[in-house]
């Protein structure tokens, strides 16, 4: 790679691709937030159909993701970090 161009996959601070890491990130977060409740008024601000396609762009630990699951046909996660 050229050394000039920015490396979007080089990992800036926390590596969430670590298990543990994740755990860590989503125990500390749920202390203040409520996935559920923000995943809940997105869904209800969309207004989507059962039958919806959505895609999760930088979907991160999947919080949302796995909250919207149940309510439509089909959620895809996208994120940078790779799958484990």
């Amino acid at each position: 790679m050229e050394n000039w161009l920015y490396d979007e996959f080089r990992h800036s601070s926390v590596d969430y691709a670590d298990p543990e890491q994740v755990a860590v990130y989503d125990e500390r977060h749920q202390r203040f937030r409520n996935y559920k409740k923000s995943a809940e008024a997105i869904m209800a601000y969309l207004k989507l159909e059962p039958e919806a396609m959505v895609i999760d762009l930088g979907a991160g630990t999947g919080a949302f993701t796995l909250n919207a699951a149940p309510y439509y046909w089909m959620v895809y996660a996208v994120d940078v970090s790779e799958a484990i």
